[in-house]
C-alpha cells in the first residue's frame, strides 16, 4: 500500500512539474531591462533637458522681413519714370535770302524755324533739333538744348546760314531722366531767290 501511495505522489509530482514547464514555456517572452546606473540616468536626464531647451527654428517677430513682391512692383510703378514722347512737326517759314542790289551777288544768309511737339514723361526735359545739310552730306548740327517746365507743348527753333538751292534734313529731340527720344526725320528745301548768282 505504502508502494503504491509513494508511486501515485511521484506521478503528481511528475505532472506538476510537467505543466510548469509548459506554461513556462508558453508565456511570452519580454526584453529584460537591466536597471540603469545612477551615471545612466542622469546621463539621460541632461540629454532629455538640452532637448527641451534646443531653440526651435521659428520665425522671431523681430527679424527683418522680406517685403513682398506686390509691394515691391507697386512702388516701382510709381517712381518709374518714361522717356518723353516727341513729334517732328512740319518746317515754319523759310527765308530764302535776298539780295542788297542786282544783280545778286552776296545773298542774305537764308533761315528756317523748325518746330516739333513734346509730352515730357517726367520732369527735367530737355529739347533740342538736329538738322544736317542732306545734298551735301554735312555733319549733324543741333540748336541749343531749352529746359520745357510743361508736361507737354510746341518747341520751335530758327536755323541760320543754310545754303541756298540744298535739302536739309532734321529731326526733333527730347530727353529727361529715363532716356532721350528722337523724333521722326523731315526733310525741307532752301529755294533760290529770284537773281541770285548760282
Amino acid at each position: 500500500m505504502k508502494s503504491k501511495n509513494k508511486k501515485l505522489v511521484i506521478v503528481v509530482v511528475v505532472v506538476i512539474v510537467i505543466v510548469l514547464l509548459c506554461v513556462v514555456a508558453l508565456r511570452p517572452k519580454s526584453p529584460a531591462t537591466a536597471p540603469s546606473s545612477p551615471e545612466q540616468q542622469s546621463s539621460t536626464t541632461q540629454q532629455q533637458s538640452a532637448a527641451t531647451n534646443t531653440p526651435q527654428a521659428t520665425t522671431s517677430k523681430n527679424q527683418p522681413t522680406t517685403p513682398s513682391s506686390k509691394g515691391t512692383a507697386s512702388s516701382s510703378a510709381v517712381a518709374k519714370s518714361f522717356p518723353p514722347t516727341v513729334t517732328t512737326l512740319t518746317v515754319g517759314t523759310i527765308f530764302s535770302g535776298g539780295c542788297g542790289t542786282a544783280p545778286c551777288q552776296n545773298p542774305l544768309a537764308a533761315s528756317a524755324v523748325l518746330n516739333g511737339n513734346f509730352s515730357a514723361n517726367g520732369s527735367g526735359t530737355a529739347t533740342w533739333f538736329e538738322y544736317w545739310d542732306q545734298t551735301t552730306g554735312g555733319a549733324i548740327k543741333t540748336t541749343e538744348k531749352v529746359k520745357q517746365n510743361g508736361s507737354q507743348g510746341n518747341a520751335s527753333e530758327t536755323i541760320y546760314n543754310l545754303t541756298q538751292g540744298d535739302t536739309y534734313a532734321y529731326q526733333f529731340v527730347a530727353q529727361n531722366v529715363a532716356g532721350s527720344t528722337k523724333g521722326s526725320i523731315k526733310t525741307f528745301y532752301v529755294p533760290v531767290p529770284a537773281g541770285a548768282a548760282q
